[in-house]
């Protein structure tokens, strides 16, 4: 199952899941998590509209555990070995998966002008999020892609300045 919203859209939904590819198709949702690795794009079906939860495949951090990294990374910030780094740990909590659905609405609405989705497979799990960044442009045959490490308002529609783009 897919559901997406652009920016100040109407919401699109499908039925069907996602199959591993070779090649990029000219059109398309397509889900891959970093360069050279597997590559998925969205094929309709019309039997596939169910959602498919995956057991939590990435190891909890205690808060304990997390400290002790946290003062490991002041430690190579005060000795320049990083410049920048974000620290961060899974948070995990129980939900009624039921309400999936209504979740994606929420987010939905409270965002307007983000790029909002949802899809579930039987490969890669369910994914719920919203981007107030463009991910992906497109120009003849060259593909663009913005690493999301900057933060930005999801109102802000300002051009990035100097600082973001070095970051990127």
């Amino acid at each position: 199952m897919l559901i997406y919203r652009f920016p100040n859209q109407e919401i699109t939904k499908k039925n069907g899941g996602f199959a591993k590819i070779k090649t990029f198709p000219k059109n398309g949702f397509v889900i891959q998590k970093f360069k050279g690795s597997d590559a998925y794009v969205f094929e309709e079906d019309e039997t596939q509209n169910s959602f498919t939860f995956l057991k939590n495949q990435h190891p909890l951090c205690s808060k304990n555990d997390y400290l002790k990294a946290g003062e490991k990374l002041v430690i190579a910030l005060q000795n320049s070995e990083v410049k920048k780094t974000v620290l961060s740990r899974i948070h995990s909590q129980t939900f009624d998966t039921s309400k999936s659905l209504e979740l994606f609405c929420l987010i939905e609405k409270e965002y307007p002008s983000a790029f909002v989705y949802c899809f579930s497979d039987s490969i890669l799990g369910t994914w719920l999020g919203a981007s107030p960044e463009i991910l992906l442009t497109k120009e003849k045959d060259i593909f663009q892609t913005t690493a999301l490490a900057s933060t930005k308002n999801a109102d802000d529609q300002s051009p990035w300045n100097e600082k973001e783009k070095k970051e990127q």
